[in-house]
């Protein structure tokens, strides 16, 4: 009952909302009603996506109960790739570390982290450095600007397939852009890579300055407040211009998450790999499996297909539950 609520008011409803949002009546009627057609009928925003790319991954996951969704736990993942040969982030090995305020005295400003290694909740980890080469794009004091690399696998689809072959492929490329003196590239521009015709090279970017703020002003903000939007070519803070640049390495980092996805978690369908390009080459952070695209561009009739067939068959797996 509740999802046909949901289906037949919840989504009109913020079909409409979202509408109202992104083309007001009064600027144009026809245009609100087009773009409330869409919403409802062929949702293509960011957010739309993403929300199918969890539907995905929570059906498989609960028709086959693949242990690789173990590895959303972010030291599952560092152990079970380092012991396949995928390189990732390094991490310190000790039980427990100790932090403490170089001027405290009387035990105050000192703080205990008891490490994963040792069965704790922390991984304890250098701070990572861009790359030169990627840091010449990038303003002063920039943070760790990574990669979200979106790989697929129909692996699940072909039970059968022949040893020693993978249907993993990539789909999408977003460089993650850090702001000067962010703390993360969660503050970033997010420039689309090409994966095809030039590998590497950065296109058009968009900004996701709306997207961590918290708190009632923020409400209904669809859209970031300044004139930072979307169809960035430079980087804000520096002015410089990046559309048409190379990142550094591409078909290494491709092989890389390639590869990951192949020999850790093959029976996955979608996995998002955040990677960093430092000057000891490119590494992976994690990988996330409700994934989200980053607003980056992909071949959109191959990844209908896809959905379709993955979530036809694994519904086709769903125990029938009799009508009551």
């Amino acid at each position: 009952m509740s999802a046909r609520i949901f289906v037949f008011l919840g989504v009109p409803v913020y079909s409409l909302a979202a509408a109202f949002f992104q083309a007001p009546p009064w600027r144009s009627c026809s245009q609100t009603l087009r773009t409330y057609i869409q919403h409802l009928t062929k949702p293509a925003d960011w957010f739309s996506i993403w929300r199918v790319n969890c539907a995905l991954a929570a059906l498989h996951a609960l028709v086959t109960q693949d242990p690789g969704y173990d590895l959303e736990d972010k030291w599952e993942f560092l152990e079970k790739a380092e012991a396949r040969g995928i390189a990732v982030t390094p991490w310190f090995k000790a039980d427990k570390v100790i932090v403490k305020h170089r001027n405290e005295e009387g035990g105050l400003g000192i703080h205990t982290f008891h490490s994963a290694h040792d069965g704790g909740d922390w991984v304890v980890q250098e701070l990572l450095k861009n790359s030169k080469d990627l840091s010449s794009l990038l303003p002063p004091n920039a943070p760790l600007s990574t990669l979200r690399i979106v790989t697929s696998s129909a692996d699940f689809l072909s039970p059968c397939r022949s040893p020693g072959t993978s249907s993993v492929r990539t789909i999408t490329c977003v460089w993650r852009a850090g702001r000067e003196k962010a703390k993360t590239d969660h503050s970033s521009v997010m420039f689309d890579i090409d994966i095809n015709m030039w590998p590497g090279q950065i296109q058009p970017g968009a900004s996701n300055a709306n997207w961590y703020r918290l708190g009632r002003q923020w409400f209904g903000r669809l859209q970031p407040s300044n004139h930072i939007s979307q169809g960035l070519r430079k980087h804000p803070d520096t002015g410089k211009k990046l559309v048409g640049s190379l990142i550094p390495g591409m078909k290494e980092i491709r092989a890389l998450v390639e590869t990951a996805h192949a020999k850790l978690v093959p029976g996955i369908p979608l996995v998002g790999w955040d990677v960093a390009i430092t000057d000891d080459g490119p590494m992976l952070l994690e990988a996330n499996l409700s994934c989200n695209f980053f607003k980056g561009s992909f071949d959109r009739q191959s990844y209908v297909e896809f959905m379709d067939e993955a979530l036809s068959q694994l519904s086709r797996l769903l125990p029938q539950t009799p009508e009551p």
